[in-house]
């Protein structure tokens, strides 16, 4: 039986930004209420899911009408899990037109480009001299080599990768490599503006090198037990870390709002 540790890529990055954070997703499975904007991001990534997935068979997309239907849907299934303080902060409603406006544009300007070969595949790999295993779940892999990560912020995009993004992304580029033993041409992230109902599709720099060390350590640092929260953190905060009440009951101090 293979007990090793596996880590995902998305795992890692969660660790990287808080190591609470990690224990209560990753290692006690702790249920809280989602956040709104996971629910959205969730959301768009479900609409594309189920529309590149029928597409590698057909090689055609869904209408868009329909794909529209399901991004509403399934944002409206994640709503009744969301922490209903947010709707304080953000209107729902808004939210959900712009995601349809977004998802409308994706699907008349850019979806069409894309000819899948593989979509949400789950792969597990293993490496020579490396203590730890790495997992993930690939969005999309296309016809021409790329892996695409679909993301959802709020933030303008000017062009530049975040970090977290890049060893995430990084890291699927890595795992699908090994996997394959085939060279990946290269991976982007098509990023959905919420807030300015934009689109953005940005190439992600793939450097190997770095990712290979952070996932040793991280690996290293899991193993041990280390767990510590992060209150120094943007995301640390009662608007975005849904975990925030669970992190103060077990560590103290608190969380700021």
């Amino acid at each position: 039986m293979d007990e090793r540790i596996y880590l995902r890529p998305s795992g890692i990055n969660t660790f990287r930004e808080c190591g609470a954070k990690y224990l209560f997703q990753f290692v006690e499975n702790v249920q809280a209420p989602n956040k709104i904007h996971l629910a959205f991001g969730n959301s768009i990534h479900k609409a594309n899911e189920v529309n590149f997935s029928q597409k590698v068979e057909t090689k055609t997309d869904l209408p868009t009408e329909e794909v529209k239907q399901i991004f509403s849907d399934e944002f409206d299934n994640e709503l009744s899990e969301v922490d209903k303080n947010d709707f304080a902060l953000i209107n729902p409603g808004q939210m959900k037109d712009g995601g349809l406006k977004l998802i409308e544009h994706y699907q008349k300007f850019y979806a069409p480009r894309i000819m899948p070969v593989a979509v949400e595949q789950r792969i597990k790999v293993t490496f020579k001299n490396y203590d730890y295993g790495l997992s993930c779940k690939i969005d999309v892999y296309d016809q021409d080599g790329i892996i695409i990560d679909h993301k959802s912020t709020k933030k303008k995009v000017n062009g530049a990768v975040p970090e977290d993004y890049k060893l995430q992304v990084g890291g699927a580029y890595v795992i699908a490599e090994e996997a394959t033993k085939r060279e990946v041409k290269g991976a982007r992230i098509d990023y959905f503006d919420w807030v300015r109902n934009e689109f953005h599709p940005i190439a992600v720099p793939i450097d190997k090198e770095y990712f290979m060390n952070i996932f040793q350590i991280t690996g290293d640092a899991i193993k041990a037990g280390i767990f510590m929260p992060n209150r120094k953190s943007f995301f640390c905060s009662k608007r975005y870390c849904k975990y925030w009440n669970i992190c103060e009951s077990k560590y103290g101090g608190k969380v700021k709002e």
